[in-house]
């Protein structure tokens, strides 16, 4: 597949209408996991999300859903010592994993499947927590595996396949594939029986081989549209539970001393896959405000002045920012009174 054919499954490419008319269609979004940590004085220390890069897009492409940039912030690992690592907690990676979720969540999707290349015991905890944390949430649908499970998941045939090591004859392999200028085998001792320190699973100065690497991930991709599609055909057919609306609402000062070149004050109430309400502000001391019949989900609250005879709002005048969540029936209430 060529990148420009790539490109209709990135999300970074394409823009904000061309992400929700995708959602709408297929409302399944792939997200590519790994680290960057030691693998070796041979392979990139990106390898974990830069192997995974290929299936995952292929898997896109093929379920023709969208996949969102690498979350390339793996969970502890005992590799985070050594040089060229940037490993964060566990509970970092958690907390990343649900706020990106959440924002997803909150555009329409109904779907998540993760893939990680990284499968550090911070990582594997870290996945497992955000799995837990959606697994009673009936608004979406959340599977985050690192890549040997998922395997296992798609075909239980397969369980016992080696899909994943540690700078490794796989991994050393799949960065053949991924990115062949980015392996260097003469940096590894060329005597056979000096050890590899650090080093998980089969030599890769003898079973390491692109061959191997495409075998590999054409597996990986088969379980990801296998799974996927899975996901997709629940989220297209199960329907929302019923929840009862929202609200917002709270009071807010007006500005009375206005600037010359002001034209109009604005309330906006923004949330992803709701679109926007606003509400201009009267020229009065405190007034209150109500936003209603809101689906539960995250919004923006933020307070806009119009500076021109335009129907356009400058970034530059917007103030008084809030985001927060919505619960189910829930009034919440903001005051915007200094």
């Amino acid at each position: 597949m060529s990148e420009a054919g790539n490109a209709e499954c990135r999300w970074e490419e394409l823009t904000s209408p061309q992400i929700q008319t995708r959602i709408r269609l297929n409302p399944l979004v792939l997200i590519p996991l790994g680290s960057v940590e030691w693998h070796g004085p041979h392979c990139a220390v990106g390898l974990d999300y830069q192997t995974v890069m290929r299936p995952v897009e292929e898997a896109a492409l093929r379920l023709g859903v969208l996949r969102v940039p690498p979350v390339v912030w793996g969970g502890d690992s005992p590799e985070g010592c050594l040089p060229g690592s940037l490993i964060v907690s566990g509970e970092t990676t958690r907390r990343i994993l649900i706020d990106l979720i959440e924002s997803l969540k909150n555009q329409g999707v109904r779907a998540v499947l993760g893939v990680s290349g990284h499968g550090a015991p911070g990582q594997t905890e870290a996945l497992r927590k955000a799995n837990l944390h959606y697994r009673d949430d009936p608004r979406i649908d959340v599977l985050l595996r690192i890549t040997p499970h998922l395997v296992a998941e798609a075909d239980v045939n397969l369980a016992d396949l080696e899909v994943m090591d540690h700078a490794g004859a796989v991994e050393t392999a799949l960065q053949m594939i991924s990115a062949p200028g980015r392996v260097d085998m003469s940096a590894l001792p060329a005597d056979l029986r000096s050890p590899l320190l650090g080093f998980i699973g089969r030599d890769p100065r003898t079973t390491a081989s692109p061959a191997l690497g495409r075998q590999i991930e054409a597996v990986v991709t088969r379980s990801i549209v296998a799974v996927g599609r899975q996901m997709l055909e629940r989220a297209k057919t199960d329907e929302l539970p019923d929840q009862p609306p929202a609200c917002v609402s709270g009071r807010i000062r007006a500005r009375k001393q206005r600037e010359a070149d002001w034209i109009r004050d604005y309330l906006l109430l923004y949330n992803g896959a709701a679109g926007m309400q606003v509400r201009e502000i009267p020229a009065e001391d405190v007034i209150d405000y109500r936003f209603g019949e809101l689906r539960p989900g995250r919004y923006y609250l933020l307070r806009w002045r119009l500076t021109d005879g335009s129907e356009t709002m400058p970034f530059s005048q917007a103030g008084d920012f809030n985001t927060f969540v919505v619960k189910p029936g829930e009034n919440k209430v903001i005051d915007l009174v200094p």
